[in-house]
């Protein structure tokens, strides 16, 4: 959900796809990781910040090395640069790190709990759970509630008429990139604190997927983002748990395909950003 959410208000101002959101992801998955080899035991409380910070670090140096200076270009040209950078983040990351899959270190004590009969839950859900919603609120807060916010949305609607209002378009879109970017980047820690054994290249598949989601749900709109990344949850919960759970990733796209032949709008599209 939180890839997604920052894909959908990247797609505000650039009106394509930032498939290098995906390499973003698996830049602050790194990094965290990086961090607690660094300091052991830090956590969560050193990891995920730092890894946000990196994350914004490098989504406000794609804006202003790649993106600003297409930002006239057609489309398909910004398209074809935002699938070059996540490839080159990719396979960059595979040259310096190697394709061995390192080990996250755990964040937290591993405690488990069952509620019900058949139901375990374990207190790194219950905690990527928490945090993930409380970086749900800070976004809403952000967006709705502050003087950048309202720049933002206003970028975001009409770009020349929000300049002559002596807003700073340039300002604001990189503000934004920095805020997608982050997190993509706390997305990437709280999924290797899930799934502690990374990749380079593996680690760009979750990107992919929020990018996913935020198309299934409706780019630009942040109800969308959230509406299909519960839906493309719930849909590789339900796989996972069946004999098709080989073909869960297929079926992530295979509703992807479905969304785009008869909604190409989105499931739950309703622009707000």
């Amino acid at each position: 959900i939180l890839i997604a959410l920052g894909c959908s208000v990247m797609h505000s101002v650039l009106r394509v796809v930032n498939f290098a959101h995906a390499g973003v992801c698996m830049a602050g998955m790194f990094a965290g990781l990086g961090l607690l080899q660094l300091c052991p035991g830090g956590g969560l409380a050193l990891a995920l910040p730092g890894a946000m910070a990196v994350a914004a670090i490098l989504g406000m140096g794609i804006e202003r090395w790649v993106y600003r200076p297409l930002r006239t270009a057609p489309a398909p040209n910004l398209l074809a640069a935002s699938i070059g950078v996540a490839l080159l983040i990719g396979y960059g990351g595979r040259l310096i790190l190697g394709s061995a899959p390192r080990i996250f270190p755990m964040t937290g004590p591993d405690l488990r709990f069952q509620p019900a009969a058949g139901l375990e839950i374990s207190s790194a859900q219950l905690t990527v759970v928490g945090v993930a919603l409380l970086l749900m609120v800070m976004l809403k807060a952000v967006v709705f509630h502050t003087r950048m916010g309202l720049a933002m949305r206003a970028v975001a609607q009409n770009r020349n008429a929000a300049q002559l209002a002596g807003v700073n378009p340039g300002l604001v879109i990189a503000t934004i990139f920095a805020l997608g970017s982050a997190l993509a980047g706390a997305a990437g820690v709280l999924h290797a604190s899930l799934h502690p054994a990374i990749d380079p290249l593996g680690a760009m598949i979750p990107g992919l997927k929020g990018i996913v989601a935020a198309i299934i749900g409706g780019l630009g709109s942040l109800r969308g983002a959230i509406g299909g990344g519960l839906l493309l949850g719930l849909l590789e919960a339900a796989i996972a748990a069946s004999p098709a759970a080989p073909y869960g990733d297929g079926a992530v796209f295979a509703l992807l395909m479905l969304v785009l032949l008869f909604r190409t709008t989105g499931l739950f599209a309703r622009r707000d950003t």
